[in-house]
C-alpha cells in the first residue's frame, strides 16, 4: 500500500488502509503489510463503532501524519486494538498516533518507532499499555497529552530522542507471575 495521495482536508484520503466503519460492530485484522509514502497514514483507523482489531507484522514508512492512527470520536463505544511486532519509521508526524475514549484501550507489544517527530503520540482518554518496544531516534519518544491513561512494564527502550523522552511519566505495571 503505497504512494496513495491525500486532499489535504479529509483525512479519508491518502491512506495506505483505511478502516471506517459506519454501523455495527467490527473485528479487523491488518498482517504482513508494508504501507509507504502515503499523504496521511499508513494505517489509519476512524471509526464510532465496538470494535476488535489485530496489526501485526507491519511496517509503516515515509507517510505523511502518522504511520499508524488508531482514533475513536465516540466516547461511548469499545476499542480493542492490538498492535504486535511493528515498525514506523519516518512518518512526518507519529510513528503511532492514538486518540481514544474512555472505552479504549490499545496494547503495544514490540514496536520499533524511530525517525518520527513522536514515537507514538497518545490523547483522549482510554488505556494504552506498552509492552518490549523500542522508541529511538525521534524527535520527542512519547508524548502523552492526557495523564494516567500509559501503562508500561518497565521493559521498553525510550531513549535517544533529540526531544524529551517522554512528555509526561508513564504509569509502570506490576506484572503478575
Amino acid at each position: 500500500m503505497q504512494n496513495f495521495v491525500s486532499s489535504g482536508i479529509d483525512t479519508n484520503t491518502g491512506n495506505g488502509v483505511l478502516i471506517d466503519p459506519f454501523l455495527g460492530t467490527i473485528k479487523f485484522a491488518v498482517t504482513n503489510t508494508i504501507a509507504s509514502n502515503n499523504g496521511f497514514a499508513g494505517i489509519y483507523y476512524n471509526s464510532d463503532v465496538p470494535t476488535n482489531g489485530v496489526i501485526d507484522h507491519v511496517t509503516t514508512l515515509y507517510n505523511g501524519t502518522a504511520g499508524i492512527f488508531v482514533s475513536t470520536t465516540n466516547n461511548s463505544a469499545p476499542l480493542v486494538v492490538a498492535i504486535t511486532n511493528s515498525v514506523a519509521s519516518n512518518n512526518g508526524g507519529s510513528g503511532l498516533s492514538i486518540a481514544t475514549g474512555p472505552n479504549g484501550t490499545v496494547s503495544i507489544d514490540n514496536l520499533f518507532a524511530t525517525g518520527s517527530s513522536d514515537g507514538i503520540a497518545a490523547g483522549g482518554n482510554g488505556v494504552i499499555l506498552l509492552n518490549h518496544s523500542v522508541i529511538q531516534g525521534n524527535t520527542d519518544g512519547i508524548v502523552n497529552d492526557t495523564p494516567n491513561t500509559f501503562f508500561t512494564y518497565g521493559n521498553n527502550a525510550i531513549d535517544f530522542n533529540s526531544g524529551s523522552n517522554i512528555s509526561v511519566p508513564l504509569n509502570t505495571v506490576t506484572k503478575l507471575r
